[in-house]
Formats: C-alpha cells, sequence, structure tokens
C-alpha cells in the first residue's frame, strides 16, 4: 500500500467526533498514511465508517481521553500497526477538546471553566511524544488556554490552533463552521468538525516539512 521504501505516517485524531481535521489523511490518495481516531460517541463512528475506502486506513478506538487505559489502547493499537506496516516515519497528534465552556457565544458561559480536560490531553499527548502536535479549539479558550499552552500558534478563521507543527497555509476560503439541525443528534459534532480543506492544509505542511528535513 506504500510506493517504494516510503515508510508509512500515523496521525491521531483525538476527540475525533467526525474525524474533520483528519479527512484528508483517510482520504485514498494519502496512501502513505494511517488514521487513529479517539472517540467516545458511537454514532461518530458510525457516520464515519459509512465511507468506503477508509477501512483499512482508520483504526477506531472508543475511549473518554481522560481515561488512564487511554493512552495504552493508543499504544497497542500502533504496535500493532507497525507490526504490520512498518515503523512510522512520523507520528502526529491532532487535539480538539470540547469548545462549550469557552465558546463567547454561550450566554450562560461559567467564568472559571474546567481545564481537566484540557490538562488530561496534555499529559496524553506528552506520553505519545509525537513529531509534531495540535491542539484546537476557539476565540474564547485563548485567555483560559494560556497558562498551560501559552500563545496560540496560529489562527485559520474560527479556529485558533496550539502547538508544535510547521506554519499551515490555507487557501483564501471562507472557513465556516457547518450546522444542522438542533433534533440531530450529531450537531454538537458537525458544527465542530473542521473543514476538509483545513485539513488538507496541515497534511500539505507537513509532508513539505518531511521533504525539507529528509535532505
Amino acid at each position: 500500500m506504500v510506493n517504494g521504501s516510503e515508510r508509512m505516517k500515523l496521525f491521531i485524531d483525538l476527540f475525533a467526533g467526525l474525524c474533520g481535521a483528519s479527512q484528508a489523511f483517510i482520504d485514498h490518495d494519502s496512501k502513505d498514511w494511517m488514521v487513529i481516531a479517539v472517540e467516545n460517541n458511537e454514532l461518530c463512528f458510525d457516520e464515519v465508517m459509512k465511507i468506503e475506502f477508509c477501512n483499512w486506513k482508520l483504526k477506531w478506538i472508543k475511549a473518554d481521553i481522560s481515561d488512564k487505559f487511554t493512552f495504552m489502547k493508543i499504544k497497542r493499537k500502533i504496535q500493532a500497526m507497525e507490526a504490520r506496516f512498518g515503523t512510522f516515519d512520523q507520528i502526529i497528534v491532532w487535539a480538539s477538546p470540547p469548545c462549550t465552556e469557552f465558546s463567547d457565544a454561550q450566554t450562560n458561559r461559567p467564568s472559571n471553566p474546567s481545564m481537566v480536560l484540557l490538562e488530561d490531553t496534555i499529559k496524553l499527548i506528552e506520553k505519545i511524544a509525537p513529531d509534531h502536535w495540535y491542539i484546537e479549539n476557539v476565540k474564547g479558550a485563548i485567555r483560559d488556554f494560556k497558562p498551560l499552552l501559552g500563545s496560540f500558534h496560529q489562527k485559520m478563521g474560527p479556529f485558533f490552533v496550539w502547538g508544535n507543527f510547521p506554519r499551515i497555509c490555507v487557501p483564501r476560503i471562507i472557513l465556516k463552521k457547518a450546522d444542522a439541525w438542533s433534533t440531530d443528534p450529531l450537531r454538537a459534532n458537525i458544527r465542530a468538525k473542521v473543514p476538509f480543506e483545513v485539513s488538507l492544509a496541515i497534511k500539505h505542511a507537513l509532508e513539505c516539512q518531511l521533504k525539507i528535513t529528509s535532505f
């Protein structure tokens, strides 16, 4: 499934939802990428797995980020994948913690939102020790994230991203979050889904960086 001697790369999507951030890596043209999606909502799994070509590329882990066993589940999945495809050339982690408590659009936003999920996310990323990592959230999270993550690394429309990663060149498009009927059980996931254009730009930035460092 990989051309020549090119080694596989791994994209780990935490709080994966509908796999917006990882969709370009799951795409059938991305033959040298594998994806691990970590999500606790089975409805998201059912929706994403309707994409036929992603079945061999996408490995799903139903788990909570704060669960102490989640890291071991990810580690075992990586070991099983490397036993089949060889050692990954790069491991990337993307995390999109729920933004409800941080959204400026929320009229009853708490003055001191819980930072437990963010803290657990940071700990999990440290355990995985990826080559590059991203934590994405909304503008309203800037103040609360700063003590733990410092200033955000890049802004892309309504998406603010912290982390250690090559700069993302997003096409000049209007970045808007999608929406759905209030009765849709996946409405929150649809609204939070990262656009394909952003996912593709992330992939291009990583691959360009890898080509530069390989010389």
